[in-house]
């Protein structure tokens, strides 16, 4: 029995397996597991420099999901053993701006648990 998931969504595979996040007591404490495992949500990611127009993220996007979907490619990472689970590039903007939002509070609870100050 796996008792929990690190990241900020849950496997396919795992769907039952609650996130560590929801076992915590409280908003702060959420917030807390949510900015420690949000690297999880965001995986290898293919980015882009600053200051790409938003129509050449667009087609970026639509690239980056049609390649995903392809079932060749997805057959020979299957046969390489890699486990492919794309996410969508709003999907990950959202990690990234709910990462960066974090309370100031929640960091500060954070480094003190972590004897940083």
């Amino acid at each position: 029995m796996i008792p929990f998931q690190a990241g900020v969504t849950s496997h396919p595979e795992l769907a039952d397996v609650p996130l560590i996040g929801t076992l915590a007591k409280t908003e702060e404490g959420r917030r807390i597991f949510e900015f420690q495992n949000s690297d999880a949500g965001i995986g290898w990611s293919v980015v882009a420099p600053p200051n790409v127009s938003p129509e050449r993220v667009a087609l970026l996007r639509r690239a980056f999901d049609a390649m995903a979907a392809d079932s060749e490619f997805r057959d020979d990472a299957r046969k390489r053993g890699l486990d492919v689970t794309p996410a969508s590039g709003e999907a990950l903007t959202a990690i990234i701006e709910r990462t960066i939002a974090t309370p100031t509070e929640a960091l500060v609870t954070l480094k003190t648990i972590l004897g940083i100050q």
